[in-house]
């Protein structure tokens, strides 16, 4: 009874069925060569700050010898001027003068004899 009641609706409109995009199989040249370059260029840069790290620590090298050669030779010109300051000082001396010039240039008071010692040549 209520089967034949039952009828069947006919679509007005038939909907498209649209395909779906298939995957390619092949792999994507362009992502590959973005790939390759992408790593090429991190080996060129990694090439790069290994030079210049390897040059820059010859130049440190270098610089710290130089530095070593410097420290050595104010050492030497500080002990100079000590030096030099210390005669200085003793130049104020009286005593001091009359000793330098009686053993430099042979000066003698009035009334001294000065006598000479050969030296002996072995």
């Amino acid at each position: 009874m209520q089967a034949s009641s039952v009828r069947q609706l006919k679509p007005t409109k038939q909907i498209k069925q649209t395909k779906r995009p298939q995957k390619n199989k092949q792999p994507v040249k362009g992502g590959k060569r973005l790939f390759r370059l992408s790593v090429l260029i991190m080996i060129c840069a990694l090439a790069w700050g290994a030079i210049n790290f390897w040059d820059q620590a010859g130049k440190l090298q270098d610089r710290k010898q130089r530095v070593s050669a410097l420290e050595q030779k104010k050492t030497e010109v500080t002990q100079l001027n000590d030096d030099t300051k210390r005669e200085i000082a003793r130049l104020n001396d009286n005593e001091y003068i009359e000793q330098k010039l009686r053993k430099d240039y042979g000066y003698v008071k009035p009334g001294e004899t000065l006598f000479y010692r050969p030296k002996s040549g072995n």
